[in-house]
This record gives C-alpha cells, sequence and structure tokens, in this order.
C-alpha cells in the first residue's frame, strides 16, 4: 500500500519475469543480457541476484530489485540512494526461512479454492483464521494471473474502510513491462 494524498492506496504490479533476457541459459549470462538492468543496482544487490543457481530464480530477484527502485521513485518521488530504510521483527522480508516460522502452523485459510471454482464446502467465502479465531479485519482476494498461476492480494483493514479496499482489491492489477520498470528505476537514480 502506498500513501496517496493522505489515503491508502492499494498498488498491485505484476512483471512476468520469464520472457525477459531470453537469451540467458545460465545465470552468469545475465551479465551480458540484462547488463542495463544490472547496472541500475549496488554491487552488493548485483551479487545478490547473481549467486542463484537457476536463471529463473535470478530473474525473479532482479526484477524485485528493478520493481522497489520505480515503487520508490514514483510513489514517493525519493531517488533510490536517498530513501532510508529501517526494518523492525513486523516489517522483515519474507523470505524462505519465514515461510517456516512457527506460527504458520496457527494460520488456516477455510473454504478456499482456486479462482473460479467453488470450495467442497459448497458456495462459501474465503475465511482467515489464526490460533482458533477467524480473522475480520484482513481482505484478502485470490484470482486467475496468467494462465498457471494466482495472485493473492492481502490487506489488513478496519470495518470502517473495508469497503474502500475491497473495490481497491477488486482493480486489475497492472501488467508492468521491462522498458517501464526500467525508465522508472533509472528515474529513481536522478531524483
Amino acid at each position: 500500500m502506498a500513501a496517496q494524498g493522505g489515503s491508502m492506496t492499494v498498488i498491485r504490479w505484476v512483471l512476468d519475469t520469464r520472457p525477459l533476457w531470453p537469451e540467458a541459459q545460465k545465470t552468469k549470462d545475465l551479465t551480458t543480457a540484462a547488463s542495463d538492468a544490472l547496472a541500475v543496482l549496488s554491487d552488493e544487490e548485483r551479487e545478490q541476484v547473481l549467486r542463484f543457481y537457476f536463471v529463473k530464480d535470478a530473474k525473479l530477484a532482479l526484477g524485485s530489485a528493478l520493481l522497489k527502485r520505480l515503487a520508490i521513485s514514483r510513489l514517493a518521488g525519493v531517488a533510490w540512494a536517498d530513501a532510508a530504510w529501517t526494518r523492525d521483527e513486523r516489517t522483515k522480508p519474507m523470505t524462505g526461512d519465514a515461510l517456516l516460522a512457527p506460527w504458520l502452523r496457527d494460520l488456516e485459510m477455510r473454504y478456499f479454492a482456486p479462482p473460479g471454482h467453488v470450495p467442497p464446502e459448497g458456495d462459501r467465502r474465503l475465511e482467515i483464521w489464526f490460533r482458533g479465531r477467524r480473522v475480520d479485519d484482513v481482505h484478502m482476494r485470490l484470482e486467475p494471473l496468467l494462465r498457471d498461476y494466482m495472485l493473492c492480494t492481502a490487506v489488513r483493514c478496519g470495518s470502517a474502510h473495508r469497503a474502500f479496499f475491497e473495490a481497491q482489491v477488486a482493480q486489475p492489477a497492472t501488467i508492468l513491462t521491462l522498458q517501464e520498470i526500467m525508465a522508472g528505476a533509472q528515474a529513481g537514480q536522478k531524483s
């Protein structure tokens, strides 16, 4: 979510990294195939991207780094180098280790069905339960993405703002191109 003119806005951007840099068959090939994109990153970020064994994972990491720059430059109007990052326990980035967090076994998705299907329990809406109690201050939406994927958006909001966020989440996600992301990432270097 991003603050826009005193209110909150849900931002849903999608970048399909599969067709990007098709000549890169191995991660090391990105050094030439994606040299412009890698040039936008810091040395540390570039090393992190190129550390991946599978090129598809490296492409995801590179796309993610570029999306962050686009978000900072477009939504905050701040150069990437001028952005200050503060993280605490609540705002740590989601990593593979986070998917093993002990509290996850206390999280339940009831009446789940992929988009376009009816849950086995009948025509019921998705419910989120945590530690045996229903969570009512989260709006979650699952929708089809491309042919084989789902897009999940979850927004925590009080009942007073639920309709507002439901309407925003119901808007289609923006499918971005590499050119749009690169333009924003490069602009973020100069902001």
